[in-house]
């Protein structure tokens, strides 16, 4: 099952269906017990890589887009069975997402 500890590090998930998501976990009073079929995911952000041609050929750029869009909702709920792994984001990246968590609130003030 899943480790549903408080850990605030940035996750990368892919899912069945292919996308790869960056989040956090929300603390642990605010998932969902143990043996439920559910996860929440707070903040999630669609990782999408946009190729682009440069003078040393093709290479992809990372873009984070707000995974749900057209709500405010900070935690999102998604099913267990939808995700095939979770892993830790590096450090670079768990800079830029959060850089561009904070704003995005600045943003919404």
């Amino acid at each position: 099952m899943i480790d549903r500890v408080n850990d605030k590090t940035v996750k990368i998930i892919r899912l069945v269906s292919g996308e790869e998501i960056c989040c956090r976990f929300p603390l642990h009073k605010d998932q969902l017990p143990e043996n439920s079929k559910l996860l929440r995911l707070q903040e999630p952000m669609l990782i999408k890589y946009v190729p682009r041609i440069t003078e040393q050929g093709i290479s992809d750029y990372i873009a984070l887009v707000k995974w749900v869009g057209f709500t405010d909702e900070k935690i999102v709920t998604i099913p267990v069975d939808k995700i095939i792994t979770i892993c830790n984001a590096t450090t670079a990246f768990t800079k830029r997402y959060t850089d561009l968590a904070v704003s995005l609130k600045k943003a919404k003030q």
